[in-house]
């Protein structure tokens, strides 16, 4: 019996030095990146290209009925804080309007909202338009 043992060790020796010789060779899978992964390597390699924009920022503490308009290329940020309000209850008007022309290049870098937001919020652009219209974040 023990010559039969043996060779079973033998044989389960090989089939485990074969598994670990094929981990070890193998090349790992490419990873899945987010999009604010490639996002941040996007921006990271174009840095140093391009001027930085205005970084435009609008705060809602309180109520507030008048729009919130976004036409201008730049990067904005839009937060309606906890007890903040923009619009008035039964309002079906766009209350947030991001639109952009031409060539422009318009990027909402990020929407929160922890209050309320009666209204819609609206992103469109012009006929003929050529540019960019970035939305990175929209936290609700």
């Amino acid at each position: 019996k023990e010559p039969c043992l043996n060779s079973k060790k033998i044989v389960l020796s090989l089939a485990t030095i074969s598994f670990l010789a094929s981990c070890a060779n193998a090349a790992p899978t490419p990873e899945i990146k987010t999009y604010d992964e490639i996002s941040k390597n996007t921006k990271a390699s174009s840095a140093s290209v391009y001027a930085p924009q205005a970084r435009i920022n609008t705060t809602v503490s309180s109520s507030i009925n008048n729009q919130i308009n976004i036409s201008d290329s730049g990067v904005h940020t839009i937060i309606i804080e906890a007890g903040g309000t923009l619009g008035s209850i039964g309002n079906n008007n766009k209350i947030i309007y991001a639109h952009a022309s031409g060539n422009n290049t318009l990027t909402l870098a990020n929407l929160t909202n922890k209050g309320t937001i009666n209204g819609k919020v609206a992103v469109e652009h012009d006929r003929g338009f050529t540019g960019t219209i970035t939305v990175n974040t929209f936290e609700n």
